[in-house]
């Protein structure tokens, strides 16, 4: 193992072009020595005449020096296909040095080592320069995920390094400047909104377009092809523009900014040669907002030390645009002061002062531990590990104070610590973390009494012995520490319910405790990873408005978790996804969806929730700060809509959606109608001084009428007048192509508080397939619609036309947010991944086949894990069973068809049902087709004739997992199959007539 001197240096790091990168003569006293050597030195001063940074060596100790760059400073090189780095050098008479080095790091984490060799009789100043051919391996390289040796991507200097000759004497080297010249590079072209990262801002819409950047010595010139489509790929406008670019210099094509807010691709070639496709946003911007924080605080998690000042610059702009007032993170103690003596608050200070431009503060979070600081008595709570160690407390009040002292009231908050519930987090007991909080407080307190001082957050509430170092964590800090900290802060990464469950739980500790402390949702939210994009913006908004309506019972604020996506972690690992923006800085859904509720939220109050516990939907009142009033709400499950009547509306109402786009809703007799659904939305209500009322569902429908054959179904609805004067409902039906409704209109008086239950007979012709059943209600008031799906009539053998078909967009789910670097993990379409369906029923038994298109097979799981690969899953729904069936099917890549059952109905053993069910499946190559039958007996999961006569619900799934461990997107016929909440009332009625089976 080779010893290496790391020189931590302090040194600007922006995105260069060319020309001088740095002086290491300009670097401050804060340098930063690790003794991994004994004589080894460093130190800034003149040399020659010049200033420099002078080493100093002994050959005889260590062979091997490096000057490394600390992350956060490394300077970030141009795209290049050739350049040269050159670095000023100066060597002593008779020195030892045997060669200087260059190491640079890749965008996929790979390091390249380029030699630079001097020679003995080198001395005084000289230059040591390396050509970089991206064509060309590197000497030398490690690490990484291609692990080609040659630089990919985005590329940064890592750190230099020197190597001596065996025997030679002490002495000392010096660095100068480093220059940087781009010799040959590609045409970089990306999303131009000006501000820095691909969001177009209300009233920057001229500054939308294409930007090229030609970084080579020479003009280019050439034709550019442009398409934007609205994220699910429709079309809105496509041109071509001829472009010129003067040597190493920009420009920008100008283009249309879309009409809507919301989120868009755009897809650029350039001369029919290079193509990418980019993701943008459009939005009113929240922010940046000038003032003091006040009332409900909305933040997000982020950790800066590994940015540039530059990075760091564009990263706090896109967090002060779509309206975060806070910014959690920073604040590590060993990255602050791990040789003791020696801190450097160089991230700290520059977030602080950057923040303050924006009008934003910093919520420092203190953690860790460096090796020189551990508790003398402190005793692993694990033993086995020795990480996350008990600080010393004077050495811990000591660095509190100081972070406490040195920001004064520019800081927020300090929270102590970050998730100390978790073994894996604080590595000592519950009561040596009290110890920890009450020393930090007293100590904060004493230099500064004002600061708000937060308990570390905590991963859940009675988390099991087994993950936590005390289950009763949270019990305890409400109980019996209340008196050191101000608020109480809490972690959740769960879907919505599962949230307000665990809050449901941890206000029913604080109301027991009679503690009247506030707290904080510090680092709450959902990976896109396993819900996708959309449902993940749909779980901000349900998170926030939820926590929100909690501020009469102490809730004070909510930071998301995080900011950009981390690219340390694989695509496709949960923790990678929790952004906001992709690691390119490109919107997801939940970007527009955070601005669109910090901008009509900020500082509004909870009024009043018109939905109780047990309602299948959640609908709050908010007023705003300027008086309006704000009416979120959403369907808690994949039921479908419902339609509430807001009445009481003497002003102008408005529908909001996640992108903050407006809908004028017309009031009738005061009220208007507020569709839900699982994507939230609000009414904003202007004009007026009192709340509006909540006068329930005008018209309930169920969600979906299933149609069999040309047979006429009945549509059961009530009609219902919650409020306290007589009305008379007016419903009339708008039915899609091919479906006739009778009768066409109904009007009903109904007295004050009365419900009446009518009847609409409904009949589809052979062509109708599906579609929406709309009623106008009161005609003007608004819209409720149910789903109209047709039955599936199985015959006693497959048929030559498929039933069912799964290969369309509104049918899949993506576990990878859309991003540059994702573009091959996502659907490309049918020939991609599809599936046609074949249902019979014959002597007792029910046979799926399902021909799956797949352009490519792998399935490295076995038993319950196989949804993980390339795989079939099923469920179904029979009457008089208290769950669904859920099935599955796959082939082992070792060429073996397997079954699972996952879920089996009480009374049925799953072992027992998949034991009796015929599995077969195979693949054609050539034809990139892989077939699946299941061939399930009657007596198998409890089906007879009669059940298969009334109908039974049906439900499928393919997953598709092409490059990566797990899946990366699935086709499903209904919602909530895949995530572990299948509703079967949305699934497909599949029947075979009684009299007609065999």
């Amino acid at each position: 193992m080779r010893l290496l001197l790391f020189f931590m240096l302090a040194v600007l790091a922006p995105v260069l072009r060319g020309g001088e990168i740095f002086d290491f003569a300009r670097l401050s006293d804060r340098i930063e020595l690790v003794h991994y050597q004994k004589g080894s030195a460093a130190k800034v001063g003149k040399i020659d005449g010049r200033d420099a940074l002078e080493l100093f060596f002994d050959p005889a100790r260590n062979s091997w020096n490096t000057i490394a760059i600390k992350n956060y400073q490394r300077p970030r090189l141009p795209l290049f296909r050739k350049c040269r780095i050159a670095l000023e050098v100066w060597l002593p008479r008779n020195h030892a040095v045997r060669s200087v080095n260059l190491e640079l790091c890749d965008s996929t984490g790979e390091m390249l080592q380029y030699p630079g060799v001097v020679s003995a009789q080198d001395h005084g100043w000289r230059k040591v320069a390396w050509e970089i051919d991206t064509a060309l391996r590197a000497p030398h390289s490690w690490g990484g995920k291609t692990k080609n040796a040659v630089p990919d991507g985005k590329t940064m200097i890592r750190n230099f390094s020197c190597s001596f000759r065996p025997g030679g004497a002490a002495g000392s080297l010096a660095f100068g400047k480093v220059f940087l010249e781009v010799e040959e590079a590609p045409l970089e072209f990306g999303v131009a909104t000006g501000n820095g990262f691909p969001v177009i801002t209300r009233g920057r819409e001229s500054e939308f377009g294409i930007r090229l950047k030609n970084s080579n010595p020479v003009i280019r010139r050439g034709k550019a092809k442009w398409e934007i489509s609205t994220a699910n790929g429709d079309k809105l406008s496509t041109g071509g523009d001829d472009w010129e670019v003067s040597p190493r210099s920009e420009k920008v094509i100008p283009l249309p900014a879309p009409a809507a807010y919301g989120l868009y691709d755009l897809r650029v070639n350039i001369d029919g040669e290079q193509e990418r496709k980019f993701r943008f946003g459009y939005m009113a911007p929240a922010g940046p907002v000038d003032g003091p924080i006040r009332g409900f605080v909305l933040g997000v998690c982020e950790h800066p030390e590994s940015l540039s000042d530059e990075e760091a610059e564009v990263w706090t702009r896109s967090a002060a645009l779509c309206g975060a007032r806070v910014i959690r993170g920073a604040g590590s103690w060993t990255g602050i002061e791990w040789r003791k003596g020696h801190p450097d608050y160089h991230v700290e200070d520059t977030m602080v002062e950057r923040l303050e431009r924006y009008h934003m503060k910093m919520s420092l979070l203190l953690l860790g531990t460096p090796g020189w600081a551990v508790a003398k008595e402190w005793k692993p709570l694990m033993p086995e590990k020795k990480y996350w160690p008990m600080p010393d407390l004077d050495a811990w009040q000591k660095y509190v104070r100081t972070l406490a002292s040195r920001w004064g009231d520019r800081l927020y908050s300090l929270e102590v610590w970050n998730e100390p519930d978790l073994r894996t987090n604080g590595n000592f007991t519950s009561r040596e973390y009290f110890k920890m909080l009450k020393a930090a407080n007293d100590a904060a307190k004493s230099v500064n009494p004002g600061l708000q001082i937060q308990s570390g957050g905590l991963a859940g509430i009675d988390l099991p012995a087994s993950i936590s170092a005390d289950p009763r964590y949270a019990w305890k800090l409400l109980k019996d520490e209340a008196a050191n900290y101000d608020v109480f802060a809490l972690h959740n990464h769960q879907v919505y319910l599962g949230y307000e469950d665990m809050v449901g739980r941890f206000l029913k500790y604080r109301r027991e405790a009679r503690t009247g402390k506030p707290w904080y949702a510090n680092e709450t939210a959902i990976t896109s990873s396993t819900v996708g994009d959309e449902k993940q913006a749909h779980t901000l908004f349900q998170k926030i408005i939820y926590t929100m309506s909690l501020m009469n019972r102490g809730a004070i604020g909510y930071n998301w978790y995080n900011l950009v996506e981390k690219t340390k972690y694989p695509a496709g690992h949960p923790e990678r996804h929790f952004g906001l923006l992709t690691p390119e800085l490109e919107p997801k859904a939940a970007y527009l969806a955070y601005n669109t509720v910090a901008g009509h939220f900020r500082e509004a109050v909870p009024e009043r929730e018109f939905s109780g516990p047990g309602d299948s939907f959640r609908l709050y009142c908010f007023k705003a700060a300027n008086g309006d009033y704000l009416v979120p709400g959403w369907s808690v499950s994949d039921k479908g809509n419902k339609a509430i009547l807001l009445s009481g509306i003497t002003g102008r109402a408005v529908r909001v959606d996640l992108n903050g786009n407006l809908e004028p809703l017309a009031a009738t007799n005061g009220g208007v109608l507020f569709t839900l659904s699982e994507t939230p939305a609000f009414v904003r209500i202007s004009g007026q001084g009192k709340a509006p009322l909540c006068m329930g569902a005008p018209l309930e429908l169920p969600d979906t009428l299933i149609l069999r054959g040309r047979e006429v179904t009945t549509l059961k609805a009530v009609l219902r007048n919650s409020g306290p004067k007589a009305v008379s409902l007016n419903v009339v039906a708008d039915a899609p192509r091919g479906v006739l409704v009778r009768p066409r209109s109904i009007r009903e008086p109904l007295a004050a508080g009365a419900s009446r239950q009518v009847e609409f007979s409904v009949r589809a012709q052979d062509s109708f397939e599906r579609g929406n059943l709309r009623f106008l209600v009161n005609p003007g008031m608004g819209v409720v619609s149910v789903r109209l799906e047709r039955a599936v009539r199985l015959g006693d053998a497959p048929g030559l036309k498929h039933d069912l078909f799964l290969g369309e967009r509104s049918q899949l789910v993506s576990m990878y947010p859309s991003a540059v670097e994702t573009t091959h993990l996502q659907w490309q379409g049918p020939d991609d991944l599809s599936g046609k369906f074949f249902l019979s029923a014959r002597n007792q038994v029910l046979t799926i086949r399902c021909d799956v298109t797949d352009d490519r097979h792998r399935q490295r799981f076995s038993g319950s894990e196989i949804w993980q690969n390339d795989s079939l899953q099923i469920a179904l729904t029979l009457p008089g069973q208290n769950t669904f069936w859920e099935l599955g099917a796959a082939l082992a890549d070792s060429g073996k068809a397997v079954g699972y059952c996952w879920r089996a109905p009480a009374g049925f053993h799953a072992e027992q049902a998949i034991g009796k069910i015929g599995v077969e499946v195979t693949r054609d190559e050539a034809r990139k087709l892989t077939r699946y039958i299941l061939k399930i007996p009657f007596d198998a999961i409890g089906l007879t004739g009669e059940k298969l006569g009334a109908g039974i619900r049906f439900n499928a799934l393919i997953n598709d997992c092409d490059e990566t461990a797990t899946r990366e997107s699935y086709l499903r016929l209904a919602p909530g199959l895949g995530d572990g909440a299948a509703s079967p009332e949305l699934s497909v009625l599949i029947y075979r007539q009684e009299a007609e089976q065999k």
